[in-house]
């Protein structure tokens, strides 16, 4: 596994690559899964017969329709003065579900934006929606998915690779700001305070632990793998950069050189990779463009464990980092969230030249 590791880490060194949209309005970003295939009106409705799906969903408007396996998804986008209360539309709908034990939501605050997501069972079917609506009121994204029951796993890492590639772009007012001249200051009051824990990386890469992370070292690694029943392999992750966050292990590190191949065919190297090795029934990947780099994201399964891996390139193409976050199958909601936290905190400030090239071995 070591060896997949390092191959990957030269497939990746560049920063060129691009990641396929889904067509919204300007100022609204999703990237689209590989596998994800647009539905016209006449495909919809075979689609939903086929499945067995409720008649209904042929109304949805076909412009936002697509399926990925046997899954149903539509995406649709609003532009305008938003007034919408996502409160308020969780406090309904719990309400609503009071009763049904299949019943999930959440409401999280994520970058520039609020997310609102409930899944419910009916029957042999699930049903998830995602709300987001930005911070300034402007634009809204609503998506819909239903599956059946017995695909929930392999869905899971697909939805949660399309979430942490949504983003809004905001329009220069004097909200946006002043809200970036907050963002500048308040690192900046915690780091002369000293309350601000940083990861020690490379220069020119900052980074904050993950809420409620302690890190552990080897001879400890060793007995957390052992009690949450983790691949073995894991023992070889190296230090100092390794935490666990409740049951999920993470692991980061940094390298500095130039990158000179595009995430997109690393993207799809590993792809078809993935594909030759069918012992990983789960599966996903992804290019998304977060603050102001580019990360490639994959993730499978590993004896009952989800393996989720990042590489985000810094602009100058100068700079690297990879990170792991394993985590059990049914914790992969939260290892989402936890990702899309370390994401939304790194940054690069690599300005001056480095000459140092990484040297990396062939597995």
């Amino acid at each position: 596994m070591k060896k997949i590791f390092l191959l990957i880490i030269g497939l990746l060194f560049s920063l060129h690559g691009i990641s396929q949209q889904v067509p919204l309005i300007e100022g609204i970003h999703l990237s689209r899964p590989h596998d994800m295939v647009k539905l016209n009106k006449e495909e919809l409705k075979t689609f939903i017969h086929e499945q067995k799906f409720s008649r209904k969903l042929s109304k949805k408007d076909p412009r936002g329709t697509y399926r990925i396996g046997n899954a149903l998804i539509g995406v649709y986008d609003f532009k305008g003065d938003i007034k919408d209360d996502l409160d308020e539309l969780k406090v309904s709908w719990d309400k609503y579900f009071k009763k049904d034990t299949s019943y999930r939501a959440s409401l999280k605050h994520i970058g520039n934006y609020r997310l609102y997501a409930k899944s419910y069972r009916l029957k042999y079917l699930d049903h998830y929606t995602f709300s987001a609506i930005d911070d300034a009121h402007k634009f809204r994204l609503n998506i819909f998915i239903v599956s059946h029951t017995s695909d929930k796993d392999k869905l899971g890492p697909i939805t949660d690779g399309m979430l942490s590639s949504l983003s809004f772009t905001e329009l220069p007012n004097k909200h946006s700001i002043m809200k970036k001249i907050t963002t500048l200051i308040i690192p900046l009051l915690f780091s002369l305070c000293g309350l601000c824990q940083e990861i020690q990386l490379l220069p020119g890469i900052q980074m904050r632990p993950p809420k409620g992370a302690t890190r552990l070292y080897k001879d400890q690694l060793k007995a957390y793998l052992h009690q949450q029943a983790y691949p073995r392999h894991l023992i070889n992750m190296r230090p100092p950069n390794i935490y666990k966050v409740d049951d999920m292990l993470v692991g980061m590190y940094a390298n500095q050189g130039n990158f000179t191949v595009s995430l997109e065919k690393s993207k799809a190297d590993w792809d078809k990779s993935h594909k030759a090795y069918k012992k990983n029934p789960i599966y996903g990947s992804f290019i998304n463009h977060i603050n102001n780099y580019d990360v490639f994201e994959y993730t499978y399964e590993k004896k009952n464990s989800l393996i989720t891996n990042f590489f985000a390139v810094s602009i100058s193409h100068k700079l690297l980092l990879h990170g792991v976050i394993i985590y059990h199958i049914t914790d992969y909601t939260k290892a989402f969230a936890t990702l899309n936290e370390m994401l939304y905190n790194l940054k690069f400030t690599d300005n001056s030249e480095l000459n140092d090239t990484v040297k990396v071995k062939k597995g």
